[in-house]
């Protein structure tokens, strides 16, 4: 009886497989086209734009936003362009330098290569939305190795981040890669950094430092220190030059407040405290108010939080009111340098 059993089990499980094996093929089988690349990594280039290390696109003969960083000491030097494009930032490097070395075995801030920190105007120090990518020229072709970095959890230095994102670059030497020799004439590379990687949909404006690294042979970890633009250092951001496709900004943050703060309607910034908004929340007794013990002087400061950011409106007795451009800086933190009503807009952003 149990010998019956089990070739009764085992016929139904024959039975079965052959019914499978003639059925519809598995849905796995439908996805053929897959060829083992993530394509979430891959950056889209604009149209105008080939990612090859030849700077022979219109927008780097045309540019209007070169920078430099010179090593004087011993003559190398490096021009940098930029180009804000609808999928990301662009970089074009432009680097004098008779030795160029590139070891795979040892850390890439040791070979030659460019450096660049980079964020958006509305950064002010090292924190999320700030990106550093390091490229260095192979000699493979225009292959080029590629790494990130993101700030600390502290905001004071750098680390590098394992986590893919979408940037691509490509390198062209002049010269001969790992000639100790060292006559060759230079390289040029593009790097391209997404939108995506900076946390925003795009900017007309960036802020950013770069260096180039100065290797001084194959072997062992000997350099020169990382050449940056003048003033600028890697972790000081606003130290970062800021340009747009129309050229270099001066005073950045004086663009920011140009350009970025955009008032609610009802607001007129004209230092006087008579929107009804103010006046409904002044008469109701919102306000705070600190008064200097010796002098009887006091502020009351009001706040309103709308969509678009924050009003504070300063209303103070003072009758002794003094303006210096010497000391204009601290025009926030003297009271005697503020004038009876003043606005301040704290707007975080244009929309």
């Amino acid at each position: 009886m149990k010998k019956k059993t089990f070739l009764v089990v085992l016929l139904t499980f024959l039975i079965s497989l052959s019914i499978f094996a003639c059925g519809k093929v598995s849905p796995l089988g439908e996805y053929t086209d897959f060829n083992g690349v993530n394509e979430n990594y891959i950056m889209s280039i604009d149209e105008n734009m080939t990612i090859d290390g030849v700077l022979d696109e219109d927008v780097w003969t045309n540019s209007k936003n070169r920078l430099t960083a010179e090593n004087t000491a011993n003559g190398k030097k490096m021009d940098v362009y930029t180009y804000l494009g609808e999928n990301g930032v662009y970089f074009a490097f432009d680097v004098k330098d008779n030795a160029l070395f590139y070891n795979p075995g040892r850390r890439q801030s040791r070979n030659s290569g460019v450096e660049v920190y980079l964020t958006t105007l509305d950064h002010f120090a090292l924190e999320k939305g700030c990106v550093s990518v390091r490229l260095a020229p192979t000699g493979e072709g225009n292959e080029v190795a590629i790494e990130y970095y993101r700030p600390n959890a502290a905001g004071n230095e750098w680390t590098f981040s394992k986590v893919k994102g979408k940037y691509a670059g490509a390198a062209v030497i002049n010269g001969t890669m790992n000639s100790e020799a060292k006559d060759s004439e230079g390289y040029t590379a593009e790097l391209a950094v997404s939108w995506e990687l900076l946390g925003v949909e795009s900017s007309d404006v960036i802020q950013y430092t770069a260096s180039f690294v100065q290797a001084l042979g194959y072997d062992g970890t000997d350099r020169e220190a990382n050449t940056f633009f003048a003033g600028t250092t890697h972790t000081g951001v606003g130290s970062w030059k800021a340009v747009s496709n129309d050229g270099y900004i001066e005073d950045k943050y004086s663009y920011v407040d140009e350009n970025t703060a955009v008032y609610d309607d009802f607001m007129n910034i004209d230092g006087v405290l008579d929107e009804e908004e103010w006046t409904e929340f002044i008469s109701a007794g919102k306000g705070k108010t600190f008064t200097h013990n010796s002098t009887g002087i006091s502020l009351t400061i009001n706040t309103l939080m709308t969509d678009k950011g924050l009003y504070i409106g300063l209303d103070s007795n003072d009758n002794d009111v003094y303006y210096s451009e010497d000391r204009a800086i601290n025009i926030i933190r003297v009271s005697s340098c503020l004038s009876r009503e003043t606005e301040l807009p704290l707007l975080t952003k244009k929309t």
